[in-house]
């Protein structure tokens, strides 16, 4: 079962070119304006590519001027930087709005357990902080057992105690059910945890692909070199990426 993934698309100036497959978890970086949040858009079909196609589980989700099935259809759960929570519903709420089937209160608050926030079942987004919104948007992204699952900066809100537990409980979810994944993240140490395989972009275009030992120790270009050094300074409490060697070594 792959996601198999070739669009391109123009958003004023910008046009986004890219082309991978995945099985697994595809973990996606690359500097702010490179593409990495218009491709997950690309793929929920939130945004419509000028050409090419969109495959899931050898369904075809897109095809330029022939096929494009409505976000809702496509069992392809997002969340966005930004949480992407129903204001008018509580957080337990928001959770079992994406389930099916009996006992969702339930189901729902054994997720927000899981993810720690079970204290916040019965308020609102507007009360709660930003890690906690993150937090019962990845609760409501997983109850809805999507066949894949797209995260923008999933982390980037929590705070440094939170984030290996976090990280932890999506790669456990991600395993435990075989679901594939497109992690858009800045922090190394979601790749070193979560990634089947890196996707470098730039300029909307793939600058590297491959593993993380791959792109890390191997880097293709200039670029993607530079992005992964930049990135390890700039993270300095997070885990590098397997194999990692540093130029003292």
């Amino acid at each position: 079962m792959t996601l198999e993934v070739d669009v391109g698309l123009t958003r004023g100036d910008f046009r986004l070119d890219v082309a991978f497959e995945s099985d697994g978890v595809t973990v996606v970086m690359g500097p702010n304006g490179s593409g990495k949040t218009t491709l997950l858009r690309a793929i929920v079909g939130a945004l419509t590519p000028s050409r090419g196609s969109i495959t899931l589980d050898r369904q075809i989700l897109f095809e330029a001027g022939r096929v494009d099935v409505p976000p809702d259809k496509r069992r392809v759960a997002y969340v966005p930087e930004g949480y992407g929570l129903f204001p008018h519903l509580s957080a337990l709420d928001n959770v079992t709005f994406a389930m099916h089937g009996a006992n969702r209160a339930a189901r729902g608050r054994g997720l927000l357990r899981q993810l720690e926030v079970a204290d916040v079942a019965d308020r609102a987004p507007a009360e709660l902080s930003a890690g906690q919104k993150q937090r019962v948007a990845l609760a409501r992204a997983v109850a809805a057992q999507p066949r894949l699952l797209l995260l923008d900066e999933p982390l980037s809100a929590l705070d440094p105690a939170g984030r290996p537990r976090v990280r932890r409980f999506i790669a456990d979810w991600l395993a435990r059910y075989g679901f594939r994944a497109v992690v858009v993240t800045h922090d190394p140490a979601d790749a070193a945890t979560l990634a089947d395989q890196l996707l470098v972009l730039e300029g909307g275009r793939v600058a590297q692909r491959g593993s993380v030992n791959d792109v890390t120790v191997r880097p293709a270009s200039a670029f993607a070199a530079a992005l992964t050094a930049a990135l390890l300074e700039r993270h300095p409490g997070s885990v590098p990426p397997p194999s990692y060697v540093s130029e003292d070594e």
